[in-house]
Protein backbone atom coordinates (compact mmCIF):
# COMPACT_ATOMS: atom_id res chain seq x y z
CA UNK A 1 0.00 0.00 0.00
CA UNK A 2 2.85 2.40 0.80
CA UNK A 3 4.26 2.17 -2.74
CA UNK A 4 0.83 2.98 -4.18
CA UNK A 5 0.58 5.99 -1.83
CA UNK A 6 3.98 7.25 -2.98
CA UNK A 7 3.00 6.84 -6.62
CA UNK A 8 -0.23 8.81 -6.10
CA UNK A 9 1.73 11.45 -4.16
CA UNK A 10 4.19 11.78 -7.05
CA UNK A 11 1.46 12.01 -9.70
CA UNK A 12 -0.58 14.54 -7.70
CA UNK A 13 2.55 16.59 -6.98
CA UNK A 14 3.47 16.59 -10.67
CA UNK A 15 -0.01 17.79 -11.61
CA UNK A 16 0.21 20.38 -8.84
CA UNK A 17 3.46 21.66 -10.33
CA UNK A 18 1.81 22.03 -13.75
CA UNK A 19 -1.14 23.88 -12.20
CA UNK A 20 1.24 26.08 -10.21
CA UNK A 21 3.21 26.97 -13.34
CA UNK A 22 0.15 27.61 -15.51
CA UNK A 23 -1.55 29.82 -12.91
CA UNK A 24 1.69 31.72 -12.30
CA UNK A 25 2.33 32.18 -16.04
CA UNK A 26 -1.15 33.53 -16.61
CA UNK A 27 -1.21 35.87 -13.61
CA UNK A 28 2.31 37.22 -14.13
CA UNK A 29 1.02 39.03 -17.22
CA UNK A 30 -1.23 41.11 -14.95
CA UNK A 31 0.44 41.14 -11.53
CA UNK A 32 3.90 41.17 -10.02
CA UNK A 33 6.02 38.11 -9.32
CA UNK A 34 5.19 37.88 -5.60
CA UNK A 35 1.44 38.25 -6.03
CA UNK A 36 1.35 35.79 -8.94
CA UNK A 37 3.57 33.26 -7.15
CA UNK A 38 1.60 33.49 -3.91
CA UNK A 39 -1.72 32.90 -5.63
CA UNK A 40 -0.37 30.07 -7.79
CA UNK A 41 1.03 28.39 -4.65
CA UNK A 42 -2.35 28.65 -2.90
CA UNK A 43 -4.23 27.22 -5.89
CA UNK A 44 -1.81 24.35 -6.54
CA UNK A 45 -1.62 23.45 -2.86
CA UNK A 46 -5.43 23.38 -2.62
CA UNK A 47 -5.51 20.99 -5.59
CA UNK A 48 -2.80 18.77 -4.05
CA UNK A 49 -4.53 18.76 -0.68
CA UNK A 50 -7.89 17.71 -2.11
CA UNK A 51 -6.30 14.97 -4.23
CA UNK A 52 -3.72 13.71 -1.72
CA UNK A 53 -6.09 13.51 1.23
CA UNK A 54 -8.05 10.72 -0.45
CA UNK A 55 -5.66 9.16 -2.99
CA UNK A 56 -2.33 9.23 -1.16
CA UNK A 57 -3.39 9.14 2.48
CA UNK A 58 -6.91 7.65 2.43
CA UNK A 59 -8.20 10.28 4.84
CA UNK A 60 -11.88 9.95 5.76
CA UNK A 61 -14.29 12.84 5.44
CA UNK A 62 -13.66 14.91 8.54
CA UNK A 63 -15.61 17.50 10.48
CA UNK A 64 -12.25 19.16 11.18
CA UNK A 65 -11.62 19.88 7.50
CA UNK A 66 -10.48 23.45 8.23
CA UNK A 67 -7.87 22.24 10.72
CA UNK A 68 -6.72 19.57 8.28
CA UNK A 69 -6.44 22.10 5.45
CA UNK A 70 -4.51 24.57 7.59
CA UNK A 71 -2.15 21.80 8.79
CA UNK A 72 -1.62 20.67 5.19
CA UNK A 73 -0.70 24.21 4.12
CA UNK A 74 1.72 24.64 7.06
CA UNK A 75 3.52 21.36 6.31
CA UNK A 76 3.64 22.14 2.59
CA UNK A 77 4.99 25.61 3.31
CA UNK A 78 7.74 24.11 5.49
CA UNK A 79 8.64 21.73 2.66
CA UNK A 80 8.66 24.65 0.20
CA UNK A 81 11.03 26.64 2.41
CA UNK A 82 13.28 23.57 2.67
CA UNK A 83 13.13 23.05 -1.10
CA UNK A 84 13.93 26.66 -2.00
CA UNK A 85 16.61 27.08 0.68
CA UNK A 86 18.42 23.90 -0.33
CA UNK A 87 18.23 24.79 -4.03
CA UNK A 88 19.60 28.26 -3.31
CA UNK A 89 22.42 26.83 -1.18
CA UNK A 90 23.44 24.27 -3.81
CA UNK A 91 23.42 26.78 -6.66
CA UNK A 92 25.47 29.23 -4.60
CA UNK A 93 28.01 26.50 -3.79
CA UNK A 94 28.41 24.98 -7.27
CA UNK A 95 27.50 27.91 -9.54
CA UNK A 96 24.73 29.01 -11.86
CA UNK A 97 25.64 26.39 -14.47
CA UNK A 98 24.03 23.79 -12.19
CA UNK A 99 20.71 25.48 -11.43
CA UNK A 100 18.71 22.50 -12.67
CA UNK A 101 20.62 20.15 -10.38
CA UNK A 102 20.05 22.47 -7.40
CA UNK A 103 16.35 22.73 -8.13
CA UNK A 104 16.03 18.96 -8.67
CA UNK A 105 17.76 18.13 -5.37
CA UNK A 106 15.72 20.76 -3.53
CA UNK A 107 12.48 19.39 -5.00
CA UNK A 108 13.40 15.81 -4.14
CA UNK A 109 14.33 16.55 -0.52
CA UNK A 110 11.29 18.83 -0.13
CA UNK A 111 8.96 16.14 -1.52
CA UNK A 112 10.41 13.46 0.76
CA UNK A 113 9.99 15.72 3.79
CA UNK A 114 6.49 16.72 2.68
CA UNK A 115 5.34 13.10 2.29
CA UNK A 116 6.86 12.08 5.62
CA UNK A 117 5.48 15.10 7.54
CA UNK A 118 2.00 14.83 6.02
CA UNK A 119 1.91 11.13 6.88
CA UNK A 120 3.18 11.65 10.45
CA UNK A 121 1.48 14.95 11.33
CA UNK A 122 -1.60 15.65 9.23
CA UNK A 123 -2.76 12.11 8.39
CA UNK A 124 -1.36 10.17 11.35
CA UNK A 125 -4.76 8.57 12.01
CA UNK A 126 -5.60 7.85 8.37
CA UNK A 127 -5.45 4.37 6.92
CA UNK A 128 -2.13 4.79 5.10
Amino acid sequence: MLKKNKLFFFVVGSLGFVIDYLVFSHLSSFFGFFESRTFSFIVSTAFCWLMNRRLSFGAPISKKITVEGFSYYVVTLMAAVMNISLSFYIVNRVGNDYVLIGIAIGCLIGAIFNFWALQKIVYKNAAV
